[in-house]
């Protein structure tokens, strides 16, 4: 099949942007043709291309397209007009920007998608909509499989958030160190496409959505915190809400957190919740099943069989594959090269206490053999002949009381 997606500005390293290259890789993965359109490309278009995921300009795109799976309302409307004959899907990720609102025309898409009740309650309340499917977020499970076990205690606290800033910022941060956690920033100041490495060395990962949903893809507890709300531990009497929520933070709104709520909340860790997370995320949150999901929308409102591919589409499929798992292996390359470096850091940190120990020893030992000297000289001797009587009367005095 000929799977388009889109997306109005595939330039950051944000969740929809991850979602969209998510399913492009699990398409090309089930054997599907597949590319991205978007008007406004930059540092996530050159990451996709750089993993085998063509990113189209409009003059790029393909005459023909079997699925399209927009995200965004724009482009939604520019590609009805392209592909007039092809299954169009929209998924809605947010509720507070009107681009990523569902058109409200008939004839533009088919099918909307929402990934919790919560976006879904939105869609539900619009004047129309197309008809409405629900499934969950997606995680590519296979990327955050390998990364360790947790620490047996606590240490690191990943704040993954292109959005918490100021007063959460700092409330979070303090509300960390006063749970003996230290504090790691990935998003916005620090982002990454690929977050695998700080997740690796963290023991915590704090966030929204799917950061936080990624944490416990790799085995580490989530702690949902954001730039409204905070619902604290994802644990899985709490999952069901928080997963209806969107984890959003604003699935307990009678709990208030402040400073205080939060450091007792962190200090409430545990080691086994990172495993129960992996659990929740392996059970509702592969992408394959999305993706096969998502897929299925064209047997359901068309019904047609997709052409046959050709050899040379295939090769070409094969081809992008191997280079996005070549790109996966330079990855962890530059990983394993940033545990080298961390590791002759300490080496030299243990090389340089070691090196003060030894100095603080022969400084000991000079004292000693000086106390040592000094007492074989007469001023030393004379003192303690002198001082005798009064240890004698000091301790007939200690008798007595």
């Amino acid at each position: 099949m000929r799977v388009l997606l889109s997306h109005e500005n595939f330039d950051g390293f944000g969740g929809t942007e991850t979602y969209v290259l998510t399913m492009a890789q699990e398409f090309q993965r089930l054997g599907h043709e597949v590319a991205i359109f978007s008007p406004n490309r930059g540092a996530m278009s050159e990451h996709a291309r750089t993993i085998g995921t063509p990113v189209l300009a409009a003059s790029e795109l393909p005459a023909e397209c079997d699925l399209v799976v927009n995200s965004d309302a724009a482009t939604a409307s520019d590609l009805a007009a392209v592909y007039p004959s092809s299954v169009r899907a929209f998924v809605v990720h947010s509720t507070d920007f009107a681009l990523q609102a569902p058109p409200q025309l008939d004839g533009i898409v088919h099918a909307v998608v929402v990934l919790n009740d919560r976006v879904g309650r939105m869609v539900k309340a619009r004047a129309w909509h197309a008809p409405l499917h629900r499934l969950h977020q997606p995680i590519t499970l296979s990327r955050f499989r390998d990364l360790g076990p947790p620490r047996t205690k606590a240490r690191v606290a990943l704040i993954s958030s292109n959005y918490v800033a100021g007063v959460r910022a700092e409330m979070i941060e303090h509300a960390c160190r006063g749970a003996g956690l230290e504090v790691r920033w990935l998003g916005t100041s620090n982002p990454s496409p690929f977050p695998e490495a700080a997740i690796a060395d963290a023991d915590v990962v704090i966030g929204l959505g799917r950061s936080v949903l990624e944490g416990l893809a790799a085995g580490r507890a989530g702690f949902v915190y954001g730039t409204l709300g905070a619902d604290g531990w994802i644990t899985p009497e709490r999952y069901a809400a928080m997963e209806s929520d969107g984890f959003a933070g604003m699935s307990r709104p009678e709990v208030i957190f402040d400073e205080d709520a939060l450091t007792a909340e962190l200090s409430g860790w545990r080691s086994d919740l990172g495993e129960l997370g992996r659990d929740l995320v392996s059970a509702h949150h592969g992408a394959r099943e999305h993706a096969v999901a998502i897929l299925s929308l064209a047997d359901e409102y068309v019904g047609s069989p997709a052409p046959e591919p050709t050899m040379l589409a295939e090769i070409g499929r094969l081809i992008r594959l191997e280079w996005a798992r070549h790109g996966e292996v330079i990855n962890s390359q530059r990983y394993t090269a940033q545990l080298r470096a961390a590791l002759e850091e300490r080496d030299d940190r243990l090389a340089a206490l070691g090196a003060d120990v030894w100095t603080l020893h022969k400084q000991l030992h000079a004292v000693n053999v000086r106390y040592e000297g000094l007492k074989t000289t007469r001023r030393y001797r004379l003192a303690a002949e002198l001082a005798r009587p009064l240890d004698r009367a000091r301790a007939l005095l200690g008798r007595g009381g």
